[in-house]
């Protein structure tokens, strides 16, 4: 029986980041853009994201809709990277929607504590939304902000490894 070739582990997750490209273009629709990530021509990740007033008036980019095929590649950051540089550039920081699912509230918390993002004030109780879109309870923040200029990376920042 021949011998196997040992084969070296794949780096699937930045190999991917690294194909991806992402473009936004306007929508049919007026004030709302649409962020797009793809990789060799297959799309992978879509993002709505339309202009929108805060609950004390200010104007705001709001992401309506978000959609990656791949979870937990970080795919869905490069979006919020892409849509947040766009709101940034239009003067109108990056706010999330009332409605968000546990992936979304994930991300806007990890957003906050790192001092990205913050709680708009008079913003109330966030809608918690099921697997299938459906209420199941409430955040307790209403909407997050991210600050603007819009960080280079929303990306988690690498621990260092301690020297022994």
């Amino acid at each position: 029986m021949p011998r196997r070739r040992a084969t070296a582990p794949t780096r699937y997750p930045r190999t991917i980041l690294e194909r991806m490209k992402v473009t936004t273009a306007k929508h049919s629709w007026p004030g709302v853009h649409v962020v797009l990530a793809k990789i060799g021509g297959q799309q992978v990740g879509y993002m709505e994201v339309e202009e929108s007033e805060g609950p004390s008036g200010q104007t705001f980019t709001k992401v309506a809709f978000v959609e990656a095929t791949k979870k937990g590649l970080g795919i869905g950051t490069k979006l919020y990277e892409r849509a947040a540089a766009l709101a940034c550039r239009q003067r109108a920081p990056l706010i999330s929607d009332e409605s968000r699912t546990a992936a979304s509230q994930g991300f806007w918390e990890k957003q906050a504590r790192k001092g990205r993002a913050y709680c708009v004030p008079g913003s109330g109780r966030g809608t918690k939304l099921g697997v299938k879109f459906g209420v199941t309870g409430s955040w307790s923040c209403g909407q997050y902000a991210l600050t603007c200029p819009a960080p280079k990376s929303l990306a988690a920042v690498p621990r260092r490894r301690r020297r022994a």
